[in-house]
């Protein structure tokens, strides 16, 4: 019979695997995501358990991913809310304007999975995922 300490081991091993493996998927479907949009030159969203959540049970969720353009079309910037960091949220008809097709889009909505996303990432970070790979820094959400 296993020990509790052998259980601990195998789960330490399952978490380290998971996230090594796990960025390495994830970076193959942002590559192919990045190939698709060549305007497209980063995707970064913010996941996080929030510390309050007027009353209801708090639970982990990715929030919505912004993009950084290499050009941005005049004609869309109104489809546009910036975060005045040169990322910005893609609304309507901008997403076309802007190079990411439908299916592109379908693409990268499909990768946006909370459990995965926190197995190989964390709580309480914003990732940028670049054609590099991803950086991810602390997030404070307060």
């Amino acid at each position: 019979m296993a020990t509790i300490q052998e259980l601990r081991e195998i789960k330490a091993k399952y978490e380290a695997m998971l996230k090594s493996e796990g960025k390495a998927i994830l970076g193959g479907a942002f590559k192919s995501f990045f190939d698709a949009c060549p305007n497209v030159d980063a995707v970064r969203w913010r996941q996080y358990t929030p510390y309050f959540n007027d009353g209801d049970v708090c639970t982990f969720r990715l929030r919505e991913p912004t993009f950084r353009f290499v050009e941005v079309p005049e004609s869309v910037q109104d489809g546009l809310d910036e975060y005045g960091d040169d990322f910005c949220e893609v609304w309507g008809d901008a997403t076309s304007a802007l190079g990411i097709s439908e299916e592109a889009d379908q693409q990268l909505n499909s990768v946006f999975d909370d459990d995965v996303m926190l197995a190989v990432f964390g709580d309480h970070v914003q990732v940028t995922a670049t054609r590099e790979g991803f950086f991810v820094d602390e997030y404070d959400h307060d």
